[in-house]
């Protein structure tokens, strides 16, 4: 038996609208979890006129996060007794026969069976198709269809982590249990990874990006938004998981990952003040997560 989860935070209702009719007859249910979203009356709205049978909205009066959402939906289908669960981001839209081609790969040594995705805003090739599966160190939340006991069985979503690094914690501690995360090369998700808007010279970067085939002329067609809480946020979780795993080094927390994460953030923000203190206030909050739970312990 298969589940869908989605977590809901303020979504745009038509793309939403496609991301459950997407996957809704494929699966035994889709859960929606809504993070405190100020649109919820349009949320509610859209679900009671789709022609959608296995809709569950559960609802929380404030964002208690992703990390902790995942958790609540994880839990669900554990406690019903659900096979595999399929975690997607509100604006992923899933292709036909998708679950059926990644459910093939379904097996007991297995933590979780991804796609590959593409972003078509950030005006990049779109990756080829292959028809091979192969394993993986690392694949984001969206689009991943998760064996429900082995996940419960590491320990599931880290619920400290608010936003940010929640895939990479739970796919490190996964391959530290010996659990596989493959990759499906034959399916492609339509997944939008993180706020871009055009650059002022779009048009003109991608025609040399046309005459030169390089890649660089590509990424400058289009701006990454830099938001202070995702900033705040990944300058926390990395304090913390350094902390978590002092006797590991891995790459996507590591201190060199943290500087370079905080110098990018400074330089691209133009040393904005919000992003000077969305950093301050990360390293503040990582100190005191972990001063919390030494308490606790």
């Amino acid at each position: 038996m298969i589940d869908a989860g989605i977590v809901l935070y303020n979504p745009d209702i038509k793309r939403l609208k496609s991301c459950i009719l997407s996957v809704a007859n494929s699966v035994n249910r889709v859960m929606l979890f809504d993070n405190g979203s100020t649109n919820i009356i349009e949320i509610e709205k859209i679900i009671n006129d789709l022609e959608v049978n296995n809709l569950n909205l559960i609802k929380s009066d404030k964002n208690v996060g992703l990390a902790i959402a995942l958790q609540k939906i994880l839990d669900i289908s554990y406690r019903e007794g659900t096979d595999w669960l399929l975690t997607l981001d509100q604006d992923s839209i899933c292709p036909d026969n998708f679950i059926e081609t990644l459910s093939r790969s379904c097996d007991d040594n297995v933590g979780i069976i991804a796609p590959l995705f593409y972003d078509k805003r950030r005006n990049e090739k779109k990756p080829v198709y292959c028809d091979e599966i192969v394993e993986v160190n690392f694949c984001i939340t969206s689009g991943s269809l998760c064996n429900v006991k082995n996940l419960v069985h590491v320990g599931g979503f880290d619920t400290n982590l608010f936003i940010g690094l929640i895939d990479n914690e739970l796919c490190f501690r996964l391959k530290q249990n010996g659990l596989k995360i493959l990759q499906n090369n034959s399916v492609i998700i339509d997944h939008e990874l993180g706020n871009i808007t055009p650059s002022k010279y779009a048009k003109v970067y991608l025609k040399l990006y046309k005459i030169f085939h390089l890649s660089f002329f590509r990424k400058l067609s289009y701006k990454r938004e830099v938001s202070p809480l995702r900033i705040k946020y990944a300058v926390r979780n990395m304090i913390y998981l350094n902390n978590k795993y002092k006797k590991v080094k891995v790459r996507d927390w590591s201190k060199i990952t943290l500087i370079k994460t905080i110098l990018t953030a400074l330089f691209r923000s133009k040393f904005s003040s919000s992003i000077c203190r969305a950093i301050s206030e990360g390293k503040k909050e990582g100190k005191q997560l972990i001063d919390s739970l030494k308490s606790i312990d």
